[in-house]
């Protein structure tokens, strides 16, 4: 029973209509999208992953992220400092233009795409792949011993996911082999607690680090977190 002509009323109306109220919730999520992306995206994220896969530079190497735009990026970035070592995976691949050994050329589509990235990682034409959540499940590569996970949920059935496509149970291995997974975050953020969050069901040792010469495939358990 509101009645514009009343200032009372007015300033309720202005301030709270339903399409007043619709504005308000539109801006909300927009500035929450706005923040898990930038946190999906960090700059600084793709200069760490980089230093890593420097620093072990005989590991097979997977990093996961949450956006087919980060992939991309990290994967030009690591073909720039490291050439024709790695690959990118994930649905969204852009159909290619390829040179074939006649001088003519061809359509690639993102299915052939991906399988080629697979056949790459497998048969070591390239040491590193880089990827979005397509890869969560369905990925089977044995040697495998190091994964970069740039970015993820809160939900641990993904951490586990993750883990699977790098922890393998097959005879080659023996059961000492180590492999390593390093989670990135940004500290003081909902990152932080994304984190925690789906490493709450682990089973195994979490080490939590400041630097990258702390992170080691034989780490010692220096701080309160175990």
């Amino acid at each position: 029973d509101l009645n514009w002509n009343r200032p009372e009323d007015e300033k309720l109306l202005r301030e709270w209509s339903p399409n007043v109220i619709i504005g308000y919730a539109k801006e909300l999520f927009k500035s929450i999208r706005d923040r898990t992306n930038l946190l999906y995206s960090c700059e600084e994220k793709l200069n760490i992953t980089i230093d890593i896969v420097k620093k072990f530079d005989k590991a097979k190497t997977i990093c996961f992220g949450q956006s087919t735009t980060f992939a991309d990026n990290l994967n030009t970035l690591i073909n720039r400092e490291l050439p024709n070592q790695s690959v990118v995976y994930h649905s969204k691949l852009q159909t290619r233009l390829v040179q074939l050994p006649d001088g003519k050329t061809k359509k690639v589509g993102k299915t052939v795409l991906m399988r080629e990235a697979i056949e790459a990682i497998k048969t070591n034409k390239a040491r590193i792949i880089c990827s979005a959540s397509a890869i969560d499940t369905g990925f089977d590569v044995k040697d495998i011993s190091l994964g970069i996970v740039c970015a993820g949920t809160q939900n641990p059935t993904q951490q586990k996911q993750r883990g699977g496509r790098i922890v393998r149970l097959e005879e080659i291995y023996q059961s000492d082999v180590p492999v390593l997974i390093i989670n990135l975050y940004v500290p003081d953020t909902r990152d932080e607690e994304w984190l925690k969050k789906r490493q709450s069901k682990n089973t195994h040792i979490v080490y939590w680090v400041e630097d990258l010469e702390q992170v080691t495939f034989n780490p010692v358990n220096t701080n309160e977190y175990d």
